[in-house]
This record gives structure tokens, C-alpha cells and sequence, in this order.
């Protein structure tokens, strides 16, 4: 069938490869990218070097592909166009669809394979999605790039300054018009503790006229612990008296840390019953590692709270709490 179908693939603009003339190679038609907002059209050329009529049964397509204009018959030694349209708004990514044309030559379709890559008009690179961590007194940034897929020009309204306390932003021009880079510097004089905000862009493209950009920041003062709480979760009591080096595997870990430190020194304590804590310092002075580990000949059922207390010789830092949480249940 591929034989008696075999013909060229007509569509300005993009890369499309076809049979010849009696081979069996595989169809196929690359619309190359395609913006997700602007469906595109095209037209393939079926020819019929057969000396009797060809008739075109129907059309097999996948999603996103739809036939404007088929014909019905084509006459021996004549060609027939079939018009296309591919939808993209649903699609996002490596597309890869086929045409099946069933026709009175044979029962199987002649099959063309159809490839795109689907991009919105506006990506962000990496992700619209902001990840910044920094400690008080320290320069902590990120950056984002903006790509314009649209054929248009795309303009992109600075945000206005001032309206978020925890940080601040700058648009940069890379390429007028098609790249941009947004770079979100961390405040170090905002409140510490975790948060997330949004950002919002004004732009030229009327598929996308705004649009919203997550921002996660996490300021840590200058003395600080990681994580700042801990979970023991629930341990079965029976697994304790079974295996009781089970709680070596489950002891946690705490940093304390001091930005800058080459001296820092602590000490720790804690009012859960049966909570060792092993510390050691870091090589560099400015971190300890405390492992906090449970007491098998002193756990019983119950839940487990409490509070793990950290002395240090830092001056504005003397004292630091980390609630400890979690509890020991019956099998």
C-alpha cells in the first residue's frame, strides 16, 4: 500500500520526509515547535501512480490532529491534498502522533507519523518556582530566565519595588524582546523563618498577559539549627525489646550552626526521659553534630515530648530550644 501511496509531503515552513516510490520507509511529518496557544495547519500531497481511481476511506488521527479538507477520490496518476490542523492547547512537551489513511488499495492504513515539541509562549527556566536560603547578614540570590516562545515580541513589566519585605527583585533585559532573567535577593534584614510569596509579571502576550511565579525563602539567623524541630516518630515498643539496637538506626541528627564561626562552642541537655545526646564538633569551629538517641531500658508506651536546649559562647546567641516530638506504641 505504502507503494501505491507513496508521495511528497508539502508543508512550507517545516522539516516533513516521505516514502519514494516503491520502498516501505516509514512517513513522516515534523511540525519542529509549536507554541501551544497557535494551532498550525498543513497540507499533505497523496499521490496515486496506480492506473486505476484510489478512494479515501477515512482518516485515523491522534489527539490533537483534526482534518479540515480530505478528498475523496484521486484519479490514476493524479495527486490529492489532505489539510490538517493540530491543536496543541491541550499538549505540552515531546509530541509524537500518527495519520492513519484507509483507502480501497489495502484494509491496512497508510501511516505517517507526526512529531512536535509543544512549548508554551512564555517558559521559565529552570521553573517558575523560586528556592532561596540564606543566613542573616549574608547575600543569598536566585535567578530565573524567561523565554519567549511567541512569534511576537514579548515585553515583561518590572515588578514594582517594595512589595515584598522579604526580598527584593530585578528584571535584566538578555535578549530584547525574547529573554529575560529575574533575580530574587534575599532581605537579610527580614524576619527569620520560612516562607512563601508570589510573584506576579505583567506581559505583552494575551494568552498569558500575567503571570505568577512562586517565591519559597528561608532567612536563618547567624546561630541556628538544622532542622529546627525533631520527630522521633512512632517506634513500637515490641521492635525495642526485640532488636534494641533498632534505636541506634533511629537516632536523629541536629546541626548547630554559626555563620562565620571558627570558635563556637556548645553544650545541650534535654528533658525527654531515656534521650542521649552525642555531640562533635566540625573542623572548621563553626558547627557541632548532636545525635540524640534512645534509651531502650527506659522506653516505655506513651508519647514523647520535650525540649532539646542548646547553651553556646556566641554572644547574641546564648540559648537555643529545639522541641522534640514523637512516641512509642504498642505492636
Amino acid at each position: 500500500m505504502k507503494r501505491a501511496l507513496a508521495g511528497a509531503l508539502l508543508a512550507a515552513g517545516l522539516a516533513a520526509s516521505s516514502a519514494t516510490a516503491g520502498t516501505d520507509a516509514a512517513e513522516t511529518l515534523d511540525l519542529g515547535r509549536v507554541t501551544s496557544t497557535r494551532p498550525v495547519e498543513r497540507t499533505i500531497s497523496i499521490a496515486n501512480p496506480a492506473a486505476s481511481t484510489l478512494q479515501l476511506h477515512k482518516v485515523a488521527l491522534s489527539p490533537g490532529l483534526r482534518v479540515l479538507r480530505m478528498p475523496r477520490t484521486i484519479e490514476p496518476g493524479g495527486n490529492a491534498e489532505l489539510t490538517l490542523r493540530f491543536d496543541p492547547s491541550r499538549l505540552r512537551g515531546r509530541y509524537a502522533g500518527a495519520i492513519g489513511i484507509y483507502t480501497s488499495e489495502h484494509e491496512a492504513p497508510r501511516v505517517i507519523e507526526v512529531q512536535a515539541e509543544v512549548v508554551t509562549p512564555i517558559a521559565f527556566v529552570p521553573r517558575p518556582v523560586f528556592f532561596v536560603a540564606g543566613v542573616r547578614g549574608e547575600p543569598a540570590t536566585s535567578s530565573i530566565e524567561i523565554v519567549n516562545h511567541d512569534p511576537e515580541p514579548l515585553r515583561i513589566d518590572a515588578p514594582t519595588p517594595g512589595v515584598h519585605e522579604r526580598f527584593t527583585t530585578e528584571l535584566q533585559t538578555l535578549e530584547p524582546g525574547r529573554r529575560y532573567r529575574l533575580t530574587l535577593s534575599l532581605r537579610g534584614d527580614a524576619a527569620a523563618g520560612r516562607h512563601q510569596d508570589a510573584i506576579t509579571l505583567a506581559t505583552s502576550n494575551p494568552a498569558m498577559p500575567r503571570v505568577r511565579i512562586e517565591a519559597n525563602t528561608l532567612l536563618r539567623e547567624r546561630v541556628h539549627t538544622h532542622p529546627d524541630a525533631v520527630d522521633l516518630g512512632s517506634i513500637p515498643l515490641g521492635t525495642i525489646r526485640r532488636s534494641p539496637e533498632t534505636l541506634q538506626q533511629l537516632a536523629q541528627t541536629v546541626m548547630v550552626y554559626q555563620a562565620g564561626g571558627s570558635d563556637f562552642r556548645i553544650s545541650a541537655a534535654t528533658d525527654v526521659p531515656g534521650l542521649a545526646i552525642r555531640t562533635a564538633a566540625g573542623p572548621q569551629g563553626d558547627r557541632h553534630q548532636l545525635t540524640l538517641t534512645l534509651d531502650a531500658d527506659q522506653a516505655k508506651v506513651g508519647p514523647i515530648r520535650g525540649m532539646l536546649r542548646i547553651v553556646t559562647n556566641d554572644e547574641q546567641w546564648r540559648s537555643i530550644e529545639v522541641p522534640i516530638s514523637g512516641a512509642i506504641v504498642e505492636d
